[in-house]
């Protein structure tokens, strides 16, 4: 009888040995554990413009590192551009020698970034979908007049 509880006593042990392992794993790595549908970090920023960034002479940085365009929100733009011959531009500032402030007029360092799109300063409300690599951060270039309300979506 004495042999029938030594056998039982060392897998016991390494039951147990594994059953702590995993413990304390599952609290080591609980930290790291998302609230939500996103981790901490992989949150998007937004910058909503209007009519007072627009120039038409003076593109600004809206982000001045590497991340990513994820999204326009236009609530509304601007019906009196005409027939949407004005072009609201988004550069990735690829080629500009330094990093620059947010909210920076980025000059004529722009004619040598890389144009990721284009659109219509008076187009359709809604939500327009990108998901775009920038490489050193995003500049916007709004047009003379323009009177819209967009919401843009980076991180």
């Amino acid at each position: 009888m004495n042999t029938i509880k030594t056998h039982y006593v060392l897998p016991a042990i390494i039951l147990a040995m594994l059953l702590s392992a995993f413990a304390l794993f599952t609290l080591i790595n609980s930290s790291n554990t998302a609230l939500g549908s996103v981790g901490f970090g992989d949150d998007y920023t937004s910058t909503t413009t209007t009519s007072a960034f627009a120039s038409g002479t003076a593109p600004f940085v809206i982000s001045n590192h590497t991340g990513s365009l994820a999204s326009i929100i236009i609530a509304s733009s601007s019906a009196q551009l005409g027939a949407g011959l004005s072009l609201i531009r988004v550069y990735d500032h690829t080629s500009a020698t330094g990093t620059m402030p947010y909210g920076a007029s980025a000059g004529t360092n722009v004619a040598t970034s890389t144009l990721l799109f284009s659109m219509p300063a008076n187009s359709a409300a809604g939500t327009y979908t990108f998901d775009l690599q920038v490489r050193r951060g995003i500049v916007l270039d709004v047009p003379a007049g323009f009177v819209g309300n967009w919401v843009i979506t980076y991180r």
